[in-house]
């Protein structure tokens, strides 16, 4: 799939959604907030894939626990505990994030707007399991790519 072919599936999942004209931007990615998940999607050409992710926790590379790191281990051992998709660290931000990928090959909006609810309910989860083990940080999103739209 063409990004002239996904652009118009990325536009009827838009509106599916409530958000008309969903667009990528200069950097082939968009922005969306889901009731509390910040997610950003981002089309990757070479792959034929829509890159999605969010940060749902921070880490303090200091502070680690080895509990922390054995439940994000346990988690993503064949995705069992997140359903498939990958938790990670960023270091440059010091959060965690979720990601996942999605083939675009035959994608239809349908398919695109049941694969970011998915998402967005897993990250949701993480976001408040990482809380609960670290309740005083939250993830600063500020530095982080971003570009699109809000909903």
């Amino acid at each position: 799939m063409t990004q002239d072919s996904f652009t118009p599936v990325l536009q009827a999942f838009g509106a599916s959604i409530g958000v008309e004209g969903l667009a990528l931007d200069d950097h082939q990615s968009c922005v969306l907030s889901i009731d509390d998940v910040m997610l950003t999607m981002q089309w990757m050409q070479d792959s034929e894939t829509l890159l999605v992710y969010s940060p749902v926790g921070m880490i303090d590379k200091n502070a680690v626990t080895a509990d922390l790191l054995l439940q994000l281990l346990e988690a993503n051992c064949l995705g069992m505990g997140t359903g498939g998709l990958t938790l990670g660290a960023q270091p440059d931000f010091g959060a965690i994030v979720l990601s996942g990928r999605l083939p675009t090959h035959n994608l239809s909006p349908v398919v695109l707007e049941r694969f970011i609810e998915f998402f967005a309910s897993v990250a949701d989860e993480w976001s408040k399991r990482l809380a609960e083990t670290q309740p005083e940080q939250a993830p600063d999103t500020s530095d982080m790519p971003v570009g699109g739209i809000l909903i």
